[in-house]
């Protein structure tokens, strides 16, 4: 199943700059983070479908995203906020990418890693899907996973 980039633009439109004021803006390939903290949010998709929707961003942008999403100041968000923030995000991410799927699909709850050094994988996966964008002078990178048959 093939999920077209303008899918994933619009949806990530919807959720940032509608629920959290945050404009997003489609941006090219993804940037290596170097050593600068960023956060990781994973939701998997099963069912007539298998797969997982992965965000990725600084540090940064996922405490003014935690901070919205919170109605607070930025340095009033803890780092279990931004880590809650960042799955609840990823998790309404994965719901909207759901909706484009077969029936019957399910989603696990988020997993999400923070730091400086990591690497996140799906075993048994390949990306299908990533959109990256810009925002608040941030990158944000969306990325869909199919299961291999």
């Amino acid at each position: 199943m093939l999920i077209r980039s303008e899918d994933v633009a619009q949806l990530t439109n919807e959720i940032w700059t509608t629920m959290l004021g945050l404009e997003v803006r489609p941006n090219g390939a993804a940037g290596d983070p170097g050593q600068r903290r960023h956060v990781s949010a994973c939701v998997q998709i099963s069912g007539a479908w298998s797969g997982a929707v992965r965000l990725d961003c600084s540090s940064d942008l996922a405490r003014l995203a935690a901070a919205r999403f919170l109605a607070v100041e930025p340095v009033e968000v803890n780092d279990e906020q931004i880590r809650d923030a960042l799955g609840e995000l990823t998790n309404m991410s994965a719901g909207s990418v759901k909706a484009l799927l077969p029936k019957p699909s399910h989603l696990s709850l988020p997993s999400v890693a923070d730091g400086t050094d990591y690497r996140i994988t799906i075993p048994g996966s390949e990306m299908i899907q990533q959109t990256c964008f810009h925002c608040e002078g941030e990158q944000l990178v969306f990325s869909i996973f199919q299961r291999r048959e």
